[in-house]
């Protein structure tokens, strides 16, 4: 699942080994109708997550609430109180490696509600693609299919070239999963000559 995969992309970003005492920050990857909160810290020069749970929101004006609960949540009784988070963001809240202005105010709402610093964002195609590109050991080419719940779900795409996010699709998923795929890849055709590869994972606690 999107979420699975997301602690394990979380564990291949590449932050280098500190010699500054032992510092804990938060992560949000939010997806189209649910969102992943973690606490992790860096472990020699690997990610170590501590905590992470899952929460699910209806629309975008609640996700600021949402997200603070899911903080809070993930934290738990921990002693510590990071003070950094890192964002994953669906590859429809960017365009062209910025966020659209509407969810960059989300995004400051959340961090300004909670008092925190933002260290970047992520999308998950990007993600994904870094991921692959640490475990295989070369640049990915491949079409990554995301898929959502068959109720109020969506199906995500992205065309991943030599490690980057060439092109990305987004639509509602319809009865007809096969279909929903199909006009996808079918879209970018469009463009050329496709990937040999594709991925298809779960998101949004989707059953494949």
């Amino acid at each position: 699942s999107l979420h699975d995969l997301w602690s394990k992309v979380l564990e291949y970003l590449p932050f280098g080994k500190s010699d500054a005492p032992e510092e804990h920050y938060f992560s949000l990857n939010i997806g189209l109708k649910s969102l992943t909160a973690s606490v992790w810290t860096i472990d020699g020069n690997r990610v170590q997550i501590i905590h992470q749970l899952s929460m699910p929101y209806e629309t975008e004006s609640d996700l600021v609430k949402i997200g603070v609960q899911a903080l809070d949540s993930a934290l738990g009784i921990s002693t510590f109180e990071p003070t950094k988070i890192l964002f994953g963001v669906p590859d429809s809240w960017s365009v062209e490696d910025n966020l659209k202005p509407e969810h960059l105010k989300l995004l400051k709402q959340l961090v300004s509600e909670y008092g925190l610093e933002p260290l970047a964002f992520v999308t998950s195609s990007h993600a994904l693609s870094h991921y692959l590109h640490q475990t295989d050991g070369v640049l990915p080419s491949l079409v990554l299919l995301g898929v959502g719940p068959p109720v109020g779900g969506s199906v995500e795409g992205a065309l991943i070239k030599g490690g980057k996010v060439a092109d990305t699709r987004l639509t509602p998923r319809s009865d007809h999963l096969f279909d929903d795929l199909q006009n996808i890849i079918l879209q970018f055709e469009n463009g050329g000559q496709l990937p040999s590869k594709v991925m298809v994972y779960e998101a949004e606690g989707a059953e494949i």
